[in-house]
């Protein structure tokens, strides 16, 4: 999923969690692919800043 996907999931799955009309299982679910969703998007901002780093390091050379 692309990073914008994930943390449009994440802005939905927050959304959910806020109402707080959803019975504690799925609440605890939904939290858990939250975070795994997080996590995939710090792990794509991090690849991107490396590359930027990279990209930026070679210009400067």
């Amino acid at each position: 999923m692309s990073f914008e996907g994930s943390i449009k999931q994440v802005d939905e799955i927050i959304k959910m969690l806020s109402d707080g009309e959803i019975p504690l299982e799925k609440a605890v679910e939904l939290y858990k692919k939250g975070m795994e969703e997080l996590a995939s998007c710090n792990e794509k901002l991090e690849a991107a800043q490396k590359e930027l780093l990279r990209v930026t390091d070679a210009d400067a050379k």
